[in-house]
């Protein structure tokens, strides 16, 4: 059978939504598609379950890694073991709308077109935070004012680059097979690389296409934010948590050793690249070490400066994620000073009456 897309899943102990994940799968409107899904050496009875759900339908194959290596890892195995023309990811937990593939079959036949970008939201579950959730989805729903074709390597950089909507996910961008392959092989391994690799990957290929086309006026994909690691109510992270969202220093040092080994890009523009990427992760990934208990923190910043080497960058300060109080409180002076500076100004209206009432209205009629 020839396929028109493949979908890649990475999936690590999902045994919980292995029905639910094959359902939206199997619902694709689109018959000629490819579902390869990489388990990446689950534990919990995941391939049991997936083998169950997906039993006689030969558009599923399962690819096993015998080691945890990560979902970039996975992912790149999905990706060159593909036989359609076009990639699309789903994570195990989210979910493609029924159409999502054949909308992206009819667009990347037009020609011309090395990257589709579509829309993304999000749904809570699991006991997502509220607020979390709002978050979320006020960043998915900023739309890239470009719609349309976009047709120049410069164009389709300063698109992604002008932060203007965007995102760095790999999971609201079907991508040609051919174009996304020569991005990991400049990646090279991806094991280990557990967070921050959606940047790293968008990254190098936003900086290696020179079509793209732009439709976020439908959502095709839908994130479930609270089903995994992330949209829980703040709180302490585990060291487990923790270490996991340091590899995003990984992602940083390979994105730095991809674009230093590019002989015709201008050093501004690596520098450009490489602060954007490295003010992410110090804005949200390394101050998570506030995060643990007490006595895992002097062990937390070790593992940090560690991973640096013998790079002269600060680690975290705990302003970042403690400065909430500070914030909260200077809110509070502020409305209460508003609300007195009211008062006063009523008072002296009462006392005085208007300036109009006074002549004071400068001559003014």
């Amino acid at each position: 059978m020839t396929f028109q897309v493949s979908v890649v899943v990475p999936v690590h102990n999902g045994a919980p939504f292995a029905a639910q994940c094959v359902a939206f799968l199997k619902a694709q409107t689109l018959r000629d598609v490819e579902f390869l899904i990489v388990d990446d050496a689950s534990t919990d009875g995941t391939l049991e379950e997936l083998r169950r759900e997906i039993a006689g339908d030969g558009r599923f194959q399962i690819l096993s890694q015998e080691k945890k290596a990560g979902p970039l890892s996975a992912r790149m195995r999905g990706v060159y073991k593909a036989s359609a023309p076009v990639v699309m990811f789903m994570d195990f937990d989210d979910e493609i709308v029924p159409d999502a593939c054949r909308i992206v079959a009819n667009t990347m036949s037009r020609g011309g077109i090395d990257v589709f970008c579509y829309a993304m939201d999000a749904v809570g579950s699991n006991g997502c935070d509220e607020r979390a959730l709002g978050k979320c989805r006020s960043y998915l729903a900023r739309r890239s004012p470009r719609q349309g074709s976009v047709r120049s390597a410069k164009d389709c950089f300063d698109l992604f680059f002008s932060n203007s909507g965007i995102t760095a996910s790999a999971c609201d961008k079907a991508v040609k097979t051919e174009v996304l392959r020569r991005v990991y092989d400049m990646i090279g391994d991806g094991t280990g690389l557990l967070c921050a690799q959606d940047f790293l990957q968008t990254t190098l290929l936003f900086l290696n296409v020179e079509s793209i086309f732009v439709d976020q006026s439908q959502v095709l994909y839908r994130y479930h934010l609270g089903s995994g690691m992330s949209g829980h109510a703040a709180g302490n992270v585990t060291w487990g948590q923790f270490t996991r969202r340091t590899t995003a220093i990984d992602s940083y040092m390979r994105l730095c050793r991809v674009l230093s080994a590019r002989e015709d890009m201008d050093s501004a523009l690596r520098e450009r690249i490489e602060g954007r990427f490295l003010r992410s992760i110090r804005g949200t990934s390394l101050p998570e070490v506030w995060k643990l208990p007490d006595d895992l923190i002097p062990a937390g910043m070790g593992l940090i400066s560690s991973k640096w080497g013998n790079l002269a960058l600060p680690l975290p300060e705990p302003c970042p994620s403690d400065a909430s109080w500070l914030r909260k409180g200077l809110g509070r002076v502020s409305g209460k000073l508003k609300k007195f500076c009211r008062r006063v100004a009523r008072s002296l209206k009462a006392l005085f009456g208007s300036p109009e009432s006074n002549g004071l209205n400068g001559g003014r009629k």
